[in-house]
């Protein structure tokens, strides 16, 4: 019922109307995360239960569809998504022209055309000036979904909720190699930030998981190859999984693999990524959204560079930089040695992913589903606490914070994720007493 108080037709680079209920969003958000981070200790309950698994996927799956029923909460990335679809439907290339130039009639007639059947849905679309940001795998599945029926939410949310029964499987799988119980699903399953980012808002990150578990497991059982295309199917779906190839195989045979299918994939992609209106070249260069450390770190090399008069460097794209250094460095210093088992293989993907959300530009609760089926298999008290302080980043719409945008920036993802590293940081002082 809260989703009706929503306005959610309008770009989401324009300010939203109307919105009060999101007070009462964060609030149900952080009592749900708080709940879940209560499964842990349940855990060994449910597993003496002879039906434990049945409950635990009935209960997810119920909640799932139930998220469903309401329209995507403060959410219409999905409208790009099957706008991307028809497009590819029709024989064109999402790559080549972005939803305004379609407006202004300047792009080809079948797109005009496509524009007017689409119901006013291209007017509704996020970032209209840029093209899709998408990779090529992504896009197949979009144009999947168009081919199933265009237009239509519920169909791509089946399509997600297919993704999801994938990834279920194949964690079930990950979790009889790493000798956990079976009902460790429940970490994964009954997660609230991933039931509200996938049911809910209809986030194509589901579509990356299989993926990325997919090659985990295989990597696990020494089928590096297989491993190293499952990982290339991964990057062309999201491009980051890339940093996790020497986690995944130490296999000079199985890195050729992957770079000559993982560029085979890309190649539509990364022939027009550069484009002055390309999507990825924007994402690339100046995104910055609820990145707690970035931001702080930005304003520090700001402030240097402006003391010592080197105004003309961009201190946006130098932290970048150094921050995708660092990423990298990490990546490759954690695998220095062979991982002596499949739980450190684990636990090597989580550091990966959790120095890119913590370190990156940006961090969209959507991106922290990518960790949280490996916290299934590994759990991470300070990780698994992002369910409860993610839904702080829904308070940037409130009507006060859109008057005072500079307090979200400085306080409330400090708020939301000053917890975390703190949490982390006592785990690792914890380890070195």
């Amino acid at each position: 019922m809260l989703s009706k108080g929503f306005i959610a037709l309008q770009p989401f680079d324009q300010p939203f109307i109307g919105i009060q209920p999101v007070s009462w969003i964060v609030a149900a958000g952080i009592v749900a995360g708080g709940a879940y981070m209560l499964l842990p200790a349940t855990l060994p309950y449910l597993d003496g239960l002879p039906t434990g698994l049945y409950w635990v996927f009935g209960i997810g799956l119920a909640l799932r569809l139930v998220m469903m029923v309401p329209e995507p909460i403060l959410k219409i990335d999905y409208y790009r998504y099957l706008w991307d679809g028809a497009v590819i439907m029709s024989g064109l290339s999402p790559y080549e022209w972005s939803p305004d130039r379609i407006v202004s009639g300047a792009g080809p007639e079948a797109l005009s055309q496509l524009a007017q059947e689409s119901s006013g849905m291209i007017g509704r679309i996020n970032y209209p000036r840029l093209t899709t940001i998408y990779p090529p795998a992504a896009e197949f599945v979009f144009a999947v979904t168009s081919w199933i029926k265009p237009w239509d939410l519920l169909v791509w949310r089946l399509v997600i909720l297919a993704f999801e029964f994938a990834t279920l499987a194949l964690l079930y799988g990950l979790l009889i190699q790493l000798e956990r119980p079976a009902v460790w699903i429940i970490l994964y399953w009954w997660n609230p930030v991933v039931i509200t980012e996938f049911s809910n808002a209809a986030h194509m990150d589901a579509i990356l998981l299989p993926a990325l578990l997919g090659a985990t497991l295989l990597a696990i059982r020494a089928r590096g190859c297989m491993a190293a295309v499952c990982l290339a199917v991964a990057t062309a779906i999201k491009l980051w999984p890339l940093l996790l190839l020497p986690t995944l195989t130490r296999s000079l045979r199985a890195a050729v693999v992957f770079a000559v299918v993982t560029a085979a994939l890309l190649w539509p992609f990364i022939s027009q990524a550069f484009q002055l209106d390309a999507g990825f070249r924007a994402y690339g260069v100046s995104w910055e959204r609820n990145a707690a450390l970035f931001h702080v770190l930005l304003g520090g090399l700001r402030s240097a560079l402006d003391g010592y008069g080197l105004f003309d460097l961009d201190a946006g794209r130098i932290l970048r930089f150094v921050v995708a250094v660092v990423v990298v460095m990490v990546a490759l210093g954690i695998n220095r040695r062979a991982a002596t088992g499949p739980e450190m293989t684990v636990r090597r993907i989580i550091i990966v992913i959790a120095t890119l959300l913590l370190l990156g530009p940006t961090l969209y609760p959507w991106y922290y589903t990518w960790l949280v089926p490996f916290l299934a298999l590994v759990p991470i008290t300070g990780l698994l606490a992002f369910s409860v302080v993610l839904p702080l980043y829904y308070l940037q719409f409130h009507p006060w914070i859109q008057d005072h945008s500079q307090a979200f920036t400085d306080y409330v993802v400090w708020l939301e994720q000053g917890p975390i590293f703190l949490l982390l940081f006592l785990a690792w002082r914890g380890r070195r007493v």
